[in-house]
């Protein structure tokens, strides 16, 4: 695991929906992708960007169902976790899926332990800046972390990535 969090500062909720994009890339078989954050923080933004990066069109909301399953490379379930107790999560076999070689991408993934999965990416998005008039309302906090050899040399590539192409947009207008 890596001792500090790496740290980005994203302005809208489109940047936010490019690095998710940005991630996808990065992302291998049986890593768990941990989002964390306030209500409104982004992290159904993020999610869909993942989604896009991973070649979906749309993802729908799997608030209600729990669970969405998605045929992509490697294979994705995203998950909302807002509604259950952490005693529910058991039965989600969440472990299973990871073994099978999904990657498994949860919003709201606080309302559990994982640290049982060190291939694991926790991506926690905060918004400091809500009262601030001299800041742009979409500005977010990425902090992100990975808990493995393989999912911290991953979440690197995906955010110099980001970076990279961040940078490229910016030099381009």
């Amino acid at each position: 695991m890596i001792p500090h969090p790496t740290c980005l500062s994203l302005d809208s909720a489109e940047e936010t929906t490019r690095l998710g994009e940005a991630l996808a890339a990065a992302l291998f078989p049986g890593l768990l992708v941990c989002l964390r954050g306030n209500l409104g923080a982004g992290k159904s933004t993020l999610a869909q960007g993942i989604g896009r990066g991973l070649g979906l069109r749309r993802m729908a909301s799997p608030s209600f169902v729990l669970l969405r399953e998605y045929p992509t490379s490697p294979p994705l379930v995203h998950g909302d976790l807002y509604r259950l107790q952490e005693e529910e999560i058991p039965s989600l076999h969440l472990d299973e899926y990871l073994s099978q070689g999904y990657v498994v991408l949860l919003e709201w993934a606080e309302r559990f332990q994982a640290t049982v999965f060190p291939d694991r990416w926790d991506l926690c998005l905060e918004t400091p800046f809500l009262d601030d008039p001299d800041q742009p309302f979409d500005r977010r906090i990425l902090r992100a972390w990975g808990h493995s050899a393989a999912s911290l040399s991953s979440l690197e590539r995906g955010i110099h990535r980001f970076t990279s192409q961040e940078q490229e947009r910016k030099g381009q207008r």
